[in-house]
């Protein structure tokens, strides 16, 4: 940290002059006070949110939450023919199927990788007992 040229140091000197001979301003504050008062205040708060959040549930009334053994979470709409519904129950049962097989595959995936790991670390040990042995 040298010395600051004489440039610079002519500029803060002139900054600080000018900002200690500047008004500091006022320091009553009785008329903002005075002016806050006047100001009406909702006292129900902002209510710019408020079309948003209509007609919204609690998450534990939410039907994603329910038991799939519930009836009402797992039926298909009256309204499709018979022929459509059976489809669609067919289509919903192998989704599930697939989808459990995956989640299934990919916690398989997550142990090997987790054992395989394990069996990397024992096999550097041995081999080092085994150099550490033959080089004996």
């Amino acid at each position: 940290m040298g010395a600051l040229p004489a440039s610079r140091l002519l500029g803060c000197l002139l900054l600080f002059s000018f900002l200690s001979a500047a008004p500091a301003g006022r320091a009553d504050f009785a008329e903002p006070l005075g002016r806050a008062a006047r100001i009406k205040v909702n006292p129900r708060g902002s209510l710019w949110a408020t079309g948003h959040f209509m007609g919204k549930k609690s998450i534990a009334a939410s039907p994603l939450l329910e038991s799939p053994g519930d009836a009402a979470a797992n039926s298909i709409p009256v309204a499709f023919s018979p022929t459509l519904r059976a489809v669609l129950q067919d289509m919903k049962e192998l989704l599930t199927r697939e989808l459990l097989k995956i989640l299934l595959q990919e916690r398989l995936i997550d142990e090997n990788r987790g054992k395989s790991e394990l069996q990397n670390e024992e096999t550097g040990l041995v081999m080092k007992v085994l150099e550490k042995y033959l080089s004996n």
